[in-house]
């Protein structure tokens, strides 16, 4: 019986031999340009320890250019048979003559490993620096989306919410893309957005073509949800709130406008900031901890979209986000969805 994992297995040695090839490559190359500039420098009658720099220039480049410390070690052998080999008395020959040039040679040797290490120490701490801060960010985001959640848990508990709790459980955010008709995900939202919503007047505006995005519905339903109770909280009574579709290039913009008072030029620059919130110094049970923006335009950037705010006129606020939109043939369309 064949093994279903051997392609993995044929993969992945096939992209081993391709990094240790590049890496041997590498360290050819800058040996190679090593010996051709220290010769150039010999050839003009520059100072011995001159030429020695240069083929510890080369083992430096080496640990900087490739993934391991054989790489470095190949490279400090190279530059002192290249030295012995092209620019030691013989030339051309393994022989030495002269008894201060092994001395020469042992110190080039020492010098050349020492500065190798050294760099590749200094490449490993900023690689586990990065992971550490990528891992910190992952941690920050795990926690504000915690937060909100209990945030939101100050009010009865939406089916949509409990599901979201139940995403976070396992201690990441985890995205389950599929391609979805974005008009029925807003239809969706509105079920479960604030029991004030019936003090304001919602107006949805469905676009002209049949749209699908690829997109987790359940959790674009949160951000739509958050959205919608945002526009809620910050508009008196009796306004209307809009929420429009439609094409945007390659994608598809969702669209929660309103006609309050609107965003102000300074807070749209911190208005996706956490726990900034507008108006307040301080935020309160009504406008929440300042963290829905925020969590909102982290969870569409992770689709592969984006989030802004724009104006409305005469006043108001439309706050946009998109989604990578999904074509879709129109003979599919008719046969899927039955539309002439």
């Amino acid at each position: 019986m064949a093994d279903p994992f051997a392609h993995v297995l044929r993969a992945d040695s096939y992209d081993s031999g391709k990094e240790v090839a590049y890496d041997l490559g590498v360290t050819c190359v800058l040996q190679a340009l090593a010996v051709l500039v220290a010769m150039a420098f010999d050839g003009l009658g520059l100072s011995e320890a001159t030429v020695v720099i240069v083929f510890v220039l080369g083992v430096l480049l080496t640990a900087i250019f490739t993934t391991g410390r054989i790489y470095c070690l190949a490279a400090s052998v190279l530059s002192i048979l290249c030295f012995n080999f092209f620019l030691v008395e013989p030339r051309f020959s393994f022989r030495i003559r002269g008894a201060e040039v092994p001395g020469t040679i042992a110190v080039m040797f020492v010098v050349a490993l020492i500065a190798s290490y050294l760099v590749t120490q200094m490449r490993e701490n900023a690689r586990k620096s990065a992971d550490a801060s990528f891992k910190a960010r992952n941690e920050q985001l795990r926690a504000d989306l915690l937060r909100s959640v209990s945030h939101d848990l100050r009010t009865p508990l939406t089916s949509i919410s409990g599901i979201a709790v139940t995403r976070l459980e396992d201690g990441k955010v985890s995205l389950r893309r599929e391609p979805e008709i974005v008009d029925d995900v807003v239809e969706e939202a509105m079920r479960h957005v604030s029991r004030d919503a019936g003090l304001h007047r919602l107006v949805i505006v469905p676009s002209d073509e049949l749209l699908l995005a690829r997109m987790d519905a359940q959790v674009i339903v949160q951000v739509l949800v958050n959205l919608v109770n945002n526009a809620i909280a910050h508009t008196d009574d009796g306004s209307t709130i809009t929420i429009s579709t439609q094409r945007a290039g390659g994608f598809v913009e969702i669209c929660v406008a309103d006609d309050g008072l609107g965003v102000s030029d300074a807070d749209k620059l911190r208005v996706f900031e956490p726990f900034y919130t507008t108006g307040r110094a301080v935020a309160d049970g009504r406008r929440g901890i300042g963290l829905g923006l925020t969590l909102c335009r982290s969870i569409v950037e992770a689709h592969g979209g984006a989030m802004r705010v724009d104006d409305v006129e005469p006043h108001g606020a439309a706050f946009v986000f998109s989604l990578p939109l999904v074509e879709m043939a129109a003979q599919e369309e008719a046969l899927t969805y039955g539309r002439p």
